[in-house]
């Protein structure tokens, strides 16, 4: 995939911006909020010269340079196969030929969220359910090429294989009592590392990295839920709902996990054991530019020691590749930021002049250089051209508000 298909979701803000602006015929629908797109669900296309946007029942690919509809990729009135009654969310493989759409969407947190997918065939405009269950399932993962899927359905994993008439195959069986997480996390790890699942493809479409979050000696924590919803234009209260979840609390025991890695040919999970000392979470796993290789980061209870591992998913052997301490603590958002180039260098973000600034190391964990430097701090990274050798990122270099 090219930079432009992974470029961060405020320039598509500014693109789908101008294809709004070019429909524009008055103020009044301007002032009445016409052409309003804060839900309108956005995301580039493989061929980084255009984007998909979702137009009420529709999902248009719009041109980037003329702003202008280039096709249809999927409309609700022409869908063959499995009928999709509401589009939710969506989203396109690398290949641009499969797409994931959600429907009937329910939030279960922060960032989860959980419903009815269906994989369409944007060629053949034909659709198929994900799973033939009336389980909700979240999280789906499209392999590299588009041909399998990762996803949950309560705690276990499941794979389709589009290349066998959409055959699904359970990774895990756990019971629906189990305090087990595979795959997807848990409340606290929405609320303290922003994400939603700890699960990767390997570059060869083979392996699948995957953490268990066990949650067995995590306490409950109870709230009180007041939900409202809405109905022929009348809100409903209903009764307040006492909500109980695993989340631990200050001084208390807190997940466990397993590092996993399914082989899709073999069928097999083989675990992969890591030092157990200053390696309470791992905030993000994901795989180098070798498909034998993945990096897993690891963070200590206090949150002030980093360290990625390398590691061989064949010989589930590792190697610590990276070490970053802090004296007060580690800002986890700068794990996002971390790019493996093709020779499997790669680059990072650290504060450890006093500015956040970007570093580049070899393949063995060794400091080539620094990238960037002076006295500002890069506040994003936008993403790496790896032909032009060019980072695109963000910096504050006058003040914060700039």
């Amino acid at each position: 995939m090219n930079f432009l298909s992974k470029v961060k979701y405020v320039f598509l803000t500014c693109l789908t911006t101008s294809y709004l602006n070019a429909q524009i015929s008055s103020l009044d629908e301007v002032v009445n909020q016409t052409f309003c797109d804060q839900s309108a669900k956005k995301t580039m296309m493989p061929d980084g010269k255009s984007f998909a946007i979702q137009n009420n029942s529709r999902i248009l690919q719009i041109d980037i340079a003329t702003g202008k509809e280039i096709a249809v990729l999927f409309d609700e009135n022409t869908v063959k196969g499995e009928k999709v009654k509401s589009v939710d969310d969506f989203e396109i493989c690398q290949q641009g030929k499969q797409m994931l759409i959600l429907s009937k969407e329910e939030k279960t947190g922060k960032l989860s969220k959980k419903g009815h997918y269906f994989v369409y065939d944007i060629q053949r405009k034909r659709a198929q359910k994900l799973m033939d269950t009336t389980a909700l399932q979240r999280d789906p993962v499209f392999s590299p090429n588009g041909r399998n899927i990762i996803f949950a359905i309560e705690n276990n994993l499941f794979l389709k294989k589009l290349d066998y008439d959409g055959i699904v195959i359970p990774i895990t069986k756990e019971q629906k009592q189990t305090k087990l997480y595979h795959g997807v996390t848990d409340l606290m790890y929405e609320e303290e590392f922003d994400i939603s699942n700890l699960m990767a493809w390997s570059s060869d479409n083979r392996f699948f990295a995957f953490v268990t979050l066990d949650c067995s000696n995590v306490q409950q924590y109870s709230i009180v839920n007041r939900t409202q919803f809405t109905t022929a234009n009348k809100t409903i209260d209903l009764n307040p709902q006492i909500e109980s979840f695993p989340y631990p609390r200050l001084g208390r025991e807190i997940e466990t996990y397993t590092l996993n890695v399914y082989d899709s040919y073999y069928k097999t999970i083989k675990k992969v054991d890591l030092p157990k000392d200053d390696t309470e979470y791992i905030p993000r796993i994901t795989w180098t530019s070798d498909p034998e290789t993945f990096a897993v980061f690891t963070l200590n209870k206090q949150q002030k020691i980093m360290r990625m591992y390398q590691i061989n998913c064949k010989s589930q052997l590792f190697n610590l590749l990276y070490e970053e301490r802090e004296e007060q603590w580690f800002d986890y958002k700068s794990l996002k930021h971390i790019h493996f180039l093709p020779d499997n260098k790669f680059t990072l973000l650290s504060e450890r002049d006093g500015f956040r600034h970007l570093y580049l190391y070899n393949a063995n964990g060794i400091l080539n250089h620094q990238i960037t430097n002076g006295n500002f701090d890069v506040t994003d990274v936008y993403g790496v051209d790896t032909l032009r050798n060019i980072i695109y990122y963000q910096a504050a270099k006058k003040n914060c508000l700039n």
